[in-house]
């Protein structure tokens, strides 16, 4: 995924997604986007496979447990953006949702259903951020 970076990129304007035409891509001091979405993804495939974990932990010892981590090529509503899938939990705190591409599928060990079982609560980018540090507050954020 990564764009090689020309450090004289006169443009100075970058689509998020994809390089410009001088292949140089948007970065701060010291990280592409290619390598801050990168991270993103190494952390939300480590998280969301230890959240998985826990759920089975809690199965195995008869606690009772719908489906609240989750991997589906398909929103609630039968959608989906080409070439993607959606990885999703539903905590305590709300809805935590990713969007990945398909290449990435089997990095997520967690219960794959053919579609995401609760509607989008409408959260946001800024939601998700403030779900997650909520969680810091409790040990099992599925409970």
């Amino acid at each position: 995924m990564s764009h090689p970076i020309s450090e004289d990129c006169s443009s100075g304007l970058h689509d998020y997604c994809t390089p410009c035409a001088c292949e140089c891509h948007l970065k701060d001091e010291f990280h592409t986007m290619d390598e801050l979405y990168d991270h993103r993804l190494a952390l939300n495939v480590a998280l969301f496979n230890i959240w998985a974990y826990q759920i089975a932990d809690l199965v195995r010892h008869g606690v009772d447990v719908n489906k609240l981590v989750v991997k589906s090529k398909l929103h609630f509503d039968g959608t989906m953006f080409d070439g993607y899938f959606v990885v999703a939990a539903s905590t305590e705190k709300g809805q935590i949702s990713y969007h990945y591409k398909l290449e990435h599928w089997d990095k997520f060990k967690v219960p794959e259903v053919e579609r995401i079982q609760w509607e989008y609560d409408g959260h946001t980018s800024k939601d998700v951020i403030q779900r997650l540090l909520a969680i810091y507050d409790y040990p099992n954020p599925f409970i």
